[in-house]
This record gives C-alpha cells, sequence and structure tokens, in this order.
C-alpha cells in the first residue's frame, strides 16, 4: 500500500494549511493543521469522523521543505486504525 498526501490550498483568512491524504491512489483522508502546526485535525472521507491526533502533528506526518510530505509510521498506524 501507497500513502501519497497533496497540498489543497491555504487559507488566507485563518492561516490554515489543507492537504489530502490518498493510499493507492483512493481518497481517504483529508487534514488541515495551523501555521506553526500546533492543531490539527484529521477528517476520514469514508465515514466523516473528524480527529484531533492526541500526538503532534511533527509526529504525524515527515518531509516538508524541498522533501515530499509523507505519513510517519505512527501516522499511518493512526490512518489505519480508523480504515
Amino acid at each position: 500500500m501507497t500513502y501519497r498526501i497533496e497540498y489543497i490550498d491555504r487559507e488566507q483568512a485563518s492561516g490554515d494549511y489543507h492537504r489530502k491524504i490518498y493510499k493507492d491512489n483512493v481518497l481517504i483522508a483529508s487534514y488541515w493543521h495551523d501555521f506553526r502546526g500546533d492543531e490539527y485535525e484529521v477528517t476520514f472521507i469514508h465515514s466523516g469522523i473528524k480527529v484531533e491526533p492526541s500526538f503532534r502533528m511533527v509526529e504525524f506526518i515527515k518531509g516538508g521543505g524541498s522533501e515530499p510530505l509523507e505519513l510517519s509510521e505512527i501516522g499511518v498506524e493512526f490512518i489505519e486504525s480508523y480504515l
């Protein structure tokens, strides 16, 4: 299985960042985070469940800057627990 994170857009007024998460090219979830990554929420497409994980966003994803964003091991375990 392959996970991919895609940038959506940034809400200029709120400063939030929005991303889509795909599993084997099927959209399974979306998430947003604030500018600092202090707050974030994952929404699962199939169920509409919204979850604010208890771990930090930097533990959920890895990469950024010149590196592509990827789910961390913790991120994969978290996502799969809701599928």
